[in-house]
């Protein structure tokens, strides 16, 4: 090309001594040159850049969607896991507590009853409740071993108007401020955290009855005519239930005239749930970070759907307390 232009400078100046009609003849091939020299250009473009995207970009954005649908579907399984075992231990539990007289009245002539080690059933399902936290803490642990996972991650919308989200702006409606309530969804080493309480020889990890009582207590708040938030399906109340046994606050307001119940876990648990991305989702990100083939990546056949990710009883749960958020702040009057 630069040879081309060199002879040409040469030629142009010779051409006016020459005829007229020469000089046109001349000019027009000279336009026919340069039109087919850019023709050759683009399509020598256009071909490098399809073999670009089929040797090399496809296949790559192909095995980023392989590894983020893997990911996603463990902790979608990760959720469903954990919630059966809260069915479970729950029922085992009630089946336990019906052998006893009121539970209040027993415990009032009993205090050191919840130092008790839980009966075999319990213990049993204790270790696979907290079996099913480690897997639920482990493959949210992996989201952060993928660049393509954590801005899908980030970019949902739960983080803005999910039930941590809702559980903060209701506590700092009661006095607290933001850098003590807040529990971003996005920051996994803080959920992390919450998730690790659990295993704590003070609460599950220590199998005694106390921690499971308490949790049941804790739940059982929302009934009573103080509170006046009752469940409206059994669903609603098992993942209340299951929150408060991962991990449950119980904060004092600055006004000192209650006492706040939170089943922290149960806000954690959906909002983890709703940070799963869809198509949709995961099409924008991968194409921020490919723009040059942004047409090509949104053509791509993409049949992610993250309510499939888990079954169905957390699903309906998590639905349920999608419509019930006001469970997750219980007032109790002093």
């Amino acid at each position: 090309m630069d040879k081309l232009v060199e002879l040409l400078t040469r030629l142009l100046p010779l051409l006016q001594y020459y005829p007229r009609w020469i000089r046109g003849l001349a000019g027009l091939t000279l336009l026919l040159i340069l039109g087919s020299i850019f023709a050759l250009t683009v399509w020598y473009s256009g071909a490098a850049r399809t073999r670009q995207w089929e040797t090399q970009t496809s296949p790559m954005i192909k095995q980023q969607i392989g590894a983020a649908e893997q990911l996603f579907s463990k902790l979608g399984g990760a959720l469903s896991a954990l919630h059966a075992s809260a069915i479970q231990l729950r029922y085992d539990l009630l089946a336990y507590t019906k052998t006893l007289p009121d539970l209040q009245e027993y415990l009032q002539r009993n205090p050191r009853f919840l130092e008790e080690s839980a009966n075999e059933p319990l213990r049993q399902d204790m270790e696979k409740f907290l079996g099913d936290v480690d897997r639920l803490r482990s493959a949210l642990n992996a989201l952060q071993t993928d660049n393509v996972v954590q801005d899908s991650w980030r970019r949902s919308k739960t983080a803005r108007d999910g039930a941590l989200a809702y559980t903060e702006q209701q506590l700092i409606a009661k006095g607290f401020n933001e850098k003590q309530v807040a529990v971003p969804i996005t920051n996994i080493p803080q959920i992390l955290d919450f998730l690790s309480l659990a295993s704590r020889p003070t609460h599950l990890g220590g199998l005694k009855i106390g921690p499971l009582i308490e949790a049941v207590l804790a739940t059982n708040t929302a009934d009573t005519p103080s509170v006046g938030k009752p469940y409206n399906n059994e669903a609603l109340r098992v993942l209340v239930f299951e929150g408060n046994l991962l991990a449950k606050l119980e904060l004092r307001p600055p006004d000192q005239k209650e006492i706040l119940l939170v089943p922290i876990g149960a806000a954690i648990l959906v909002d983890m749930f709703n940070s799963i991305p869809d198509s949709q989702t995961l099409r924008d990100v991968l194409s921020k970070g490919n723009e040059s083939f942004s047409s090509e990546i949104r053509k791509m056949p993409l049949d992610f759907d993250h309510d499939r990710t888990v079954s169905d009883d957390f699903r309906f749960a998590a639905e349920s307390l999608d419509k019930r958020r006001d469970v997750l702040v219980l007032d109790l009057p002093l």
